[in-house]
């Protein structure tokens, strides 16, 4: 990804003729730039583009993440993550591998992109942008041992979690997962059937239509194959029916502090801060 500069000239350069006159003009528009830049400036406060890795090994036939905890216990899980600022000219994967090297301890040699959207504010921000940016990276490592663990912050540990255990649903290591009839569908199949409020009754057939089939084709229900490479399309629509806990309150759940209960607290796998698990979903 190429950035440019704030401010940088983005037209072609013209020739010398006419020189004078154009530096004249140059300078009395430059105020007028400089104001537009600055409001442009003043308008993004509080935006921000986070880069987040989840980084990959397999150990004993299964997946893992590196996972970051409070030491405290407090703060929700997360992922090594990293703030992208526009002004140091570094690309994003350079702005990414020095800090999850340094919060996990692993040497980082494969980065790849899996994902960006963005995050909805929650009512009342000050912000004039509607959403945060996160854009999500795939770390593989070979294996468990760390490189370099003196770095790490403070007030954290990184720990070698089973992927399955915050995605619980995409476990066929046994066979269907039980977690699929017996949590899972009961809930999706009773949010297909009501619908949304306030539409007409053509529009709310349609609706619930919509989302029985929307549900059959990801979770396989009934008679449907499971299809592996759904697991983003499983993830983002448990988070639609509000079933996951940190998705809900505008994607805000629980960034900074627990929050937004769900149904689906512990049955539906270990929650992460908001934006995250759908990273690892990807």
């Amino acid at each position: 990804m190429t950035v440019t500069p704030a401010g940088a000239p983005t037209a072609p350069l013209g020739g010398a003729a006419s020189g004078s006159r154009r530096k004249a003009q140059t300078d009395r528009k430059a105020p007028a730039a400089a104001r537009a830049t600055d409001k442009h400036r003043d308008e993004r406060v509080g935006a921000t583009i986070e880069l987040i890795a989840a980084v990959i090994a397999v150990s004993d036939d299964e997946p893992v993440v590196e996972v970051l905890v409070s030491a405290d216990g407090r703060e929700p899980e997360r992922l090594p993550s990293a703030r992208f600022l526009v002004e140091t000219g570094q690309t994003l994967d350079d702005a990414l591998r020095g800090p999850v090297e340094a919060e996990t301890g692993h040497q980082i040699g494969y980065l790849q992109q899996l994902i960006a959207f963005a995050e909805p504010r929650p009512p009342g921000s000050d912000s004039v942008l509607p959403a945060d940016v996160m854009i999500g990276y795939l770390a593989l490592v070979h294996d468990s041992r760390r490189t370099r663990g003196g770095a790490r912050k403070r007030a954290r540990q990184s720990r070698w979690q089973g992927c399955y255990q915050h995605l619980p649903w995409e476990d066929w290591r046994g066979g269907r997962p039980r977690i699929v009839d017996e949590v899972i569908l009961p809930r999706l199949v009773a949010w297909a059937k009501a619908g949304q409020s306030g539409l007409s009754k053509a529009a709310l057939g349609r609706q619930q239509a919509g989302r029985a089939a929307r549900v059959r084709l990801a979770f396989a229900n009934p008679g449907s194959d499971w299809d592996e490479d759904k697991v983003l399309v499983r993830y983002d629509l448990l988070a639609e029916a509000g079933l996951l806990a940190e998705e809900m309150t505008g994607g805000r759940g629980l960034r900074g502090g627990r929050g937004g209960k769900a149904i689906a607290d512990i049955a539906l796998g270990r929650v992460m801060l908001a934006g995250h698990r759908r990273v690892l979903a990807a």
